[in-house]
């Protein structure tokens, strides 16, 4: 898969979900059972199509519409399996509002099926800010386990 593959789904994607188109979004992933989306926000998880249709039917009934610039991005292939990390902006764009723009990474595995890359799985976050830069002292550290 080549730089110019990797955009142009990018791009696909980004479209999608800024036209709110079902069947487009749909027609990008894999045709498997075990399709995935995760997105950013909680519930935001669907697997296979059914699932995908009824999540991605929701999403798009919300106010907003989202799109995506993500100008970096790491991607690799081996035979009939890929992995992409995009990191960039999400924007959320309201009828009558100013289109704002937050820090959003998409990671996916994608499959070659029937000549195209699908997505096998996508997933959306908002990288966190960390606490340092928001606060200007350093964040305590997190006891993991047994205290």
């Amino acid at each position: 898969m080549n730089d110019a593959t990797v955009l142009g789904l990018l791009h696909q994607l980004s479209e999608a979900f800024r036209l709110r188109r079902v069947d487009d979004l749909l027609a990008q992933f894999s045709a498997g059972p075990t399709a995935t989306y995760a997105g950013s926000e909680a519930g935001e998880t669907a697997t296979g199509v059914p699932a995908l249709r009824r999540l991605f039917t929701d999403v798009f009934g919300r106010e907003e519409a989202y799109s995506f610039r993500l100008p970096q991005v790491m991607h690799d292939d081996v035979g009939g399996r890929a992995w992409l990390l995009a990191e960039g902006a999400v924007l959320e764009h309201r009828r009558g509002q100013a289109t704002q723009s937050f820090p959003y990474r998409i990671t996916g595995v994608l499959v070659r099926e029937a000549g195209a890359w699908r997505w096998a799985l996508l997933t959306g976050s908002e990288p966190a800010v960390a606490a340092e830069a928001t606060t200007g002292n350093e964040a305590e550290p997190i006891a993991v386990g047994p205290a």
